[in-house]
């Protein structure tokens, strides 16, 4: 991705898992890498156009926090995707979790060729305010 885009942030709860990554991007000069809590992340308000999340949420009990701070740095009409695997819950329970939270699904993928759901999200509508999330 680093190679079709203007840049990337890179975030991850784990400075060996950054470690690891910042030796796989060495020769790739638009990649920051950030070592953070996902639910508390240091970026402005509407800073991204794009989120990407890979396998982030089965490891929080509490998704509002995380989506919710995901959808404030999101610039209004940014896009997030989302992964969960498929042996942590199934694709309704993802679905309800999201709508809950003031994710709305444009597309999930569900094919017997990855072993997560892939979610799409729809347009941001706003950017979202700090602490705005409700938990199901």
């Amino acid at each position: 991705m680093a190679g079709k885009v203007e840049s990337v942030v890179g975030v991850d709860f784990s400075a060996w898992m950054l470690r690891k990554a910042k030796l796989k991007l060495e020769k790739k000069t638009n990649v920051d890498l950030v070592c953070a809590d996902f639910d508390y992340l240091p970026f402005l308000e509407g800073w991204f156009t794009h989120i990407f999340m890979f396998t982030v949420l089965p490891g929080h009990t509490d998704w509002g926090y995380t989506i919710s701070e995901a959808l404030r740095v999101l610039r209004r009409h940014g896009i997030m995707t989302l992964s969960v695997p498929k042996k942590e819950t199934s694709s309704k329970k993802v679905l309800r979790k999201l709508s809950t939270n003031r994710l709305e699904p444009r597309e999930l993928v569900d094919d017997d060729k990855t072993p997560d759901y892939i979610v799409i999200s729809k347009e941001a509508r706003k950017t979202i305010r700090k602490r705005e999330a409700t938990s199901p």
